[in-house]
């Protein structure tokens, strides 16, 4: 009577669907086949008022006898706040995504023993890897593997992070067909909720390596001839 506005001199001579929204009256007189057979049902309904207001439900309904009749007691569970949160979250996480991937940089995110926890898609494709590889992998696999590029080296990077703030730095890393590429790592810690997390920013700078070779090799060139 509260949820939906129903006068309560109303109530006994409701049927068991009109309270049902049209779309789900099928639905519901399944139910009903359900609990006279299997004894219980549960599930999701849309309710409706006379007024037309509806109201999503979590419904259970149990078989019963009483004074040696039977009956379908039901009972329904306004459901509205808990879709609307669902709802917000979904929106939340399209939102999040759509940021975390709309950057040119590789983006990984750690707890603060370095495994990974999610990555964008531009960190996919740096990596040549998909999203369940990369969430199987410790960062030893994909380093070079060698001094200062270890797991070792990159734990020690993490708690710089962590306690001193944002550091970047020069790493080999490692493909998953186990190729090398020099990429630049910059770390920022924070906190989700009550956790800490430590976002890595991964960009490739193998051109930029290459150039800088280049410029050197050429200067020392120079300076033979002269």
């Amino acid at each position: 009577e509260l949820l939906l506005g129903w006068p309560e001199e109303a109530m006994p001579t409701l049927s068991a669907l009109a309270p049902v929204a049209p779309e789900d009256r099928e639905k519901a007189t399944q139910a009903l086949a359900l609990v006279r057979e299997k004894g219980s049902f549960e599930g999701q309904l849309t309710l409706v008022g006379p007024d037309g207001r509806r109201m999503p439900a979590h419904v259970t309904g149990v078989r019963a006898e009483i004074g040696g009749k039977p009956y379908v007691v039901g009972m329904a569970i306004d459901i509205s706040r808990r879709l609307a949160a669902e709802e917000a979250l979904r929106v939340s996480e399209r939102n999040y995504r759509a940021i975390f991937n709309s950057t040119s940089d590789g983006l990984a995110i750690h707890d603060e023993t370095g495994r990974i926890l999610d990555v964008n898609d531009r960190f996919l494709a740096l990596f040549n890897a998909d999203r369940e590889m990369v969430q199987s992998r410790s960062i030893e696999d994909m380093s070079a593997g060698v001094p200062p590029y270890t797991e070792v080296d990159a734990a020690a990077h993490l708690r710089r992070a962590l306690v001193e703030g944002p550091q970047v730095f020069e790493w080999l890393s490692r493909r998953a067909d186990g190729t090398t590429f020099y990429t630049e790592v910059a770390l920022h810690a924070g906190k989700v909720g009550d956790e800490n997390r430590i976002i890595a920013s991964v960009r490739d700078i193998s051109r930029r390596r290459a150039a800088e070779r280049s410029v050197a090799e050429w200067k020392r060139r120079y300076d033979l001839l002269t």
